[in-house]
């Protein structure tokens, strides 16, 4: 039972935390640990980003320059097989003991993973649905990029069209806006129009 309400307030302050981020996105942000273990580099310049000193001042070209020592001492070493293994047994140990707990006990948890579905932070909102589905997670390195807001969007997953999906190069977070641009196709029948009304002759008497 301790273990589940200590759980529960930390999803709590993740909640709060979230909604702050949307009220206040100039002054609170949220960075995520495993971001900085995956693609250090990608974090560590949404970072610098946030805090204003990407251009100001030599700290950002300091951390890219240590980046590879660091990583080499394994600070930034991503997880091996055993490591993510572990995980997963605790993760699955967890849900185990939440089954055995009294029922009010289960649906205060729910309550608190259902706020994370409703949250404005897309990141949260994702993993709060899979959360509740009890699924895993494998995260797409698109996310990284997004949460540091150094991201370019895929026209085609705006559009539900991209083919890729989490293999894709370009970010599908759900909360892009859906491009106005027109599709390649269109773009070239516009052309083809617009290059056959300029061969197009003009009438007799009409030309200057």
């Amino acid at each position: 039972v301790t273990a589940s309400m200590r759980h529960s307030q930390d999803l709590e302050s993740m909640v709060a935390w979230a909604r702050l981020e949307h009220i206040r996105p100039h002054q609170v942000r949220l960075f995520f640990a495993e971001d900085f273990v995956l693609e250090p580099e990608t974090a560590f310049r949404g970072l610098a980003r946030f805090l204003g000193i990407d251009h100001a001042c030599d700290v950002l070209p300091t951390i890219m320059h240590q980046l590879p020592q660091l990583c080499s001492k394994g600070l930034f070493q991503k997880c091996n097989g055993p490591e993510i293994e572990f995980i997963e047994h605790l993760t699955s140990r967890f849900e185990q003991e939440l089954a055995k707990l009294p029922m009010d006990i289960q649906l205060s948890w729910q309550d608190q993973v259902s706020n994370l579905i409703n949250l404005p932070n897309a990141r949260l909102s994702t993993l709060g649905r899979l959360v509740a589905a009890h699924q895993r997670w494998e995260l797409p390195r698109w996310w990284i990029a997004h949460c540091a807001q150094l991201c370019k969007p895929c026209t085609f997953a705006t559009r539900g069209l991209c083919r890729n999906g989490e293999l894709c190069g370009f970010c599908h977070a759900p909360d892009h806006q859906r491009s106005n641009r027109p599709s390649k196709k269109e773009r070239q029948r516009r052309d083809r129009r617009r290059q056959a009304m300029a061969r197009t002759p003009s009438p007799p008497g009409l030309s200057s």
